[in-house]
């Protein structure tokens, strides 16, 4: 599915780009990225070539294949952003599904709790700072000859593929053994974000209790995620069902939004019941990767983007500014308001 909706549909649009001479060509990629053997490193830090970073999950590693296929487009013009987690007004994906979780915990009237350490980095951006970026970027990138762009921003995206045999047949991908370069501008605020700074920016919006599961019951998931995303997921749907119900004003159930986290396993295994509202797990507006949930660092380094663009991010990670963006939601009727159910 991602060969056929992601890969060959970025190749479609990148060649689409050049016959239509298209400036620039500027494409999101994912938060999930790492530098292999490091957890410490900060992935597009100057300087980083030695070490090029590497995707982790299924869906970010075809939206890298997908890069490294359009870095070979002859003609293309390309700049590529890695966002952090991304938060503000009307974001979907990121801080939203937290948000969504903290709601059906303050609902149920439970402490919410995060696995994994608190000092974990994760990284986050506000999406205005992120919309500044891309209009710098690109305007850079305008302006900037090729040769100039690839030595002040370029980076090698290495391969994902174990063989060719996944591309076969796909006119443009890259293959395992070809080396594409492109530029890459990692976006993150300045906040240096952990987990327990979202925990407590989290916390405070919503006005639930938050903390951390032990080290015990994180091991526990780390083995088991598969098993603890169905148990989520289970208790998640029923009580979110619930506070759509009981909401005042009453609202949609087909929404934009959601705090349900679903892996290829579970997709396959679940893939034919109903979720609340009549919507189904192929609906890809309500489910979130559960790469969300894995115990993987978002450590990344705007220096590149402050250096060639001299782009400040403007935001932080703070309690008012989430409360700002699910009071949007809720102006748009898209957000649950429902008093906690009585234990």
């Amino acid at each position: 599915m991602h060969v056929e909706r992601t890969l060959k549909l970025a190749i479609q649009l990148g060649r689409a780009a050049v016959v239509h001479k298209v400036g620039v060509y500027a494409r999101m990629i994912s938060p999930f990225y790492r530098i292999p053997g490091d957890k410490k490193a900060q992935v597009s830090a100057v300087g980083l070539d030695a070490a090029p970073a590497e995707p982790w999950g299924v869906k970010a590693s075809m939206h890298h294949e997908s890069a490294r296929a359009l870095a070979l487009v002859d003609g293309l013009n390309l700049v590529l952003l890695r966002p952090g987690l991304m938060y503000g007004d009307y974001t979907v994906t990121g801080i939203t599904p937290r948000l969504l979780i903290a709601e059906v915990y303050k609902f149920l009237g439970e402490k919410l709790e995060f696995l994994w350490a608190e000092g974990l980095p994760q990284g986050t951006v506000h999406v205005r700072d992120c919309a500044v970026a891309a209009v710098k970027a690109v305007e850079w990138a305008a302006k900037t000859a090729k040769e100039d762009r690839l030595r002040l921003a370029g980076e090698e995206l290495p391969t994902t593929l174990k063989s060719n045999e996944l591309i076969k047949g796909i006119d443009g991908a890259a293959k395992k053994e070809d080396s594409a370069r492109a530029v890459v501008f990692s976006l993150v605020d300045d906040g240096s974000t952990t987990q327990a700074d979202i925990a407590k920016a989290v916390g405070e919006a919503v006005g639930v209790e938050s903390g951390f599961h032990g080290t015990i019951i994180s091991s526990f998931a780390k083995l088991n995620m598969g098993d603890v995303l169905e148990d989520v997921n289970d208790k998640h749907l029923e009580a979110w069902s619930e506070l759509l119900n009981a909401s005042d004003p009453p609202i949609s159930t087909v929404l934009p939004i959601s705090p349900h986290v679903v892996s290829q396993t579970c997709w396959l295994r679940l893939g034919g019941p109903k979720l609340s509202g009549g919507l189904t797990l192929n609906d890809p507006l309500v489910l979130q990767p559960a790469d969300l949930l894995q115990p993987y660092p978002i450590n990344f380094s705007s220096a590149k983007l402050k250096t060639v663009l001299g782009f400040q991010p403007e935001y932080k990670l703070l309690p008012g500014v989430l409360k700002q963006a699910i009071d949007r939601f809720k102006k748009d009727g898209n957000w649950p308001v429902a008093q906690p159910k009585k234990r």
